[in-house]
């Protein structure tokens, strides 16, 4: 991952961190921020491991299979 693809991770969540200063209590505040941050942390870990595959069970490799 580049530091660009790393900065337009973060800056797609910055006008929800914007909005968090509008929570009318503490509580709400943390819970809003909490979910920003790990919405952040996800696009992170999504871009770091690419995409997920169709079939979660297909074989990566054909050499994979046993023969009868």
């Amino acid at each position: 991952m580049t530091k660009e693809e790393y900065l337009a991770i973060c800056l797609s969540k910055w006008e929800e961190m914007k909005e968090l200063g509008s929570s009318n209590t503490l509580y709400d505040l943390e819970k809003e921020l909490h979910e920003v941050c790990d919405g952040i942390g996800r696009d992170l870990l999504e871009k770091q491991l690419g995409d997920i595959p169709v079939d979660r069970r297909k074989k990566k490799s054909k050499m994979q299979l046993r023969k009868n």
